[in-house]
């Protein structure tokens, strides 16, 4: 026993906590312990009598929960919980039965609930469960997301057969989810999730995107390795770019694998109306025994096209296709970057610019070379550029040419994070300023 105030409100930082009484006793043979216990804390009550069965890990006890409004402390609270349970048998194949009623759950987070109520059944081969939940209050920028519709979860564990299969179902008026899952041995699930609106979740990245959007996949355990397999579709509208781009006919596949060393992107493939992504690659991490599993280095490819740069602005017209790898440990990435353009603005001809970048040593100790020719708005286009860190936060920039309709430049800067400071040269010459209308 402890009353309120006691070491114990200080320990678990509960100041709200009250009054502590617990009243327990576990007596008779290890294979039929008879178990007696209430306890009080504060104005919870807890109680739990019957029979425990440590050999063949059973019981048949009776136990229940109740609560008036508490709040522990500032930001915890609720306004009542109700728990009715019976379990009898072993834990592999119970016959049991639990209400659940909890009402007004504050969390120190923000988050809120109005109401859950959850009902478990089992009958030694078969549990159930059905829950919903109203009035879900989240944390973040859209706290009333999950509003406006209660959120339902139905499973079913069958435990007598072979992996103890799980389907679980969760509805809400913003999606649908289907699982089918193994949860024993080699584990596991395949599912299908639909996005019934998309503008309430683009809207917590201020974003207008309308639509729905649909993904089924299949996670897998295999040994120490972890596959996944998932397509989607999705028809998309809105004014923000990635609505634009995707539109009505969005494609995504995505596979991979990943081991305790290894993160691996076999596939991973997106494309709508005006773009095509594919990307493959992998990322090392900390083997076992290490106190680190983050991830060490990467190897990556991709490729993306853009046939519509208008939908991105209503000024420039034409595509953009790029490619491009990355290798190396994370603190010394070398990175190689293609790019060709057929690109138009202010109405003159389309004009062709193709451009390299090559970069060493990203981020700790980078240099880099680019280099651009082509036809821009009617007139040639030249760069040649570098740049080299020369030490802490200080850059050697080398531009030996810049040239485009009477635009040139070149120079020979060593500069820090302050250009004020910088050392060395820059020449910029235009002799028709009209060129920049």
């Amino acid at each position: 026993e402890e009353p309120a105030g006691g070491p114990l409100e200080h320990l678990l930082n509960l100041p709200g906590l009250g009054a502590v009484a617990v009243t327990a006793s576990l007596d008779g043979p290890r294979n039929a312990e008879k178990l007696a216990l209430v306890a009080h804390v504060g104005q919870l009550s807890a109680n739990a009598n019957g029979t425990v069965d440590l050999v063949q890990r059973a019981a048949d006890l009776s136990y229940a929960v109740s609560s008036p409004p508490m709040s522990p402390r500032p930001g915890i609270a609720w306004k009542r919980i109700d728990l009715q349970g019976r379990w009898v048998g072993p834990e592999s194949a119970p016959r049991a039965s639990s209400v659940l009623d909890l009402e007004g759950l504050e969390l120190s987070s923000g988050a809120q609930l109005d109401s859950l109520r959850a009902n478990l059944t089992a009958d030694g081969r078969v549990l159930t469960l059905h829950a919903t939940a109203n009035g879900i209050t989240l944390t973040g920028s859209q706290p009333q997301l999950l509003q406006g519709s209660p959120l339902n979860v139905d499973a079913t564990l069958h435990l007598d057969a072979a992996g103890r299969p799980l389907q679980l179902t969760v509805t809400h008026r913003l999606l649908d989810l289907d699982v089918q899952a193994i949860t024993t041995g080699s584990r596991s699930a395949n599912f299908d999730l639909r996005l019934r609106d998309l503008s309430a979740l683009a809207a917590s990245y201020h974003q207008d995107i309308r639509g729905t959007m649909s993904l089924s996949g299949k996670v897998a355990e295999q040994g120490s390795t972890t596959t996944l397999d998932v397509n989607g579709t999705g028809a998309l509208a809105g004014s923000s770019i990635a609505a634009k781009l995707l539109g009505s006919g969005m494609r995504l596949h995505v596979a991979g694998s990943m081991t305790p060393a290894v993160v691996d992107v076999d596939t991973l493939d997106l494309s709508g109306r005006a773009l095509s992504v594919t990307a493959f690659g992998s990322a090392e991490r900390s083997g076992p025994g290490s106190s680190s599993r983050l991830v060490q280095s990467v190897r990556a490819h991709w490729r993306v096209s853009l046939p519509k740069l208008a939908l991105i602005s209503p000024k420039v017209g034409g595509s953009l296709e790029t490619s491009g790898t990355a290798d190396g440990p994370l603190q010394s990435l070398t990175a190689d970057v293609q790019a060709q353009s057929m690109i138009a603005v202010r109405g003159a001809p389309p004009g062709k610019v193709e451009a390299s970048l090559r970069a060493r040593g990203l981020p700790s100790a980078p240099s880099a070379t680019v280099q651009a020719n082509g036809t821009f708005d009617g007139a040639p286009l030249q760069l040649e550029a570098s740049l080299e860190q020369a030490a802490a936060n200080t850059y050697h920039i080398l531009i030996p040419r810049m040239t485009w309709k009477s635009l040139a430049i070149n120079g020979d800067l060593t500069a820090g994070r302050s250009l004020a400071a910088a050392r060395g040269n820059l020449r910029l010459r235009m002799a028709h300023l009209a060129d920049l209308q």
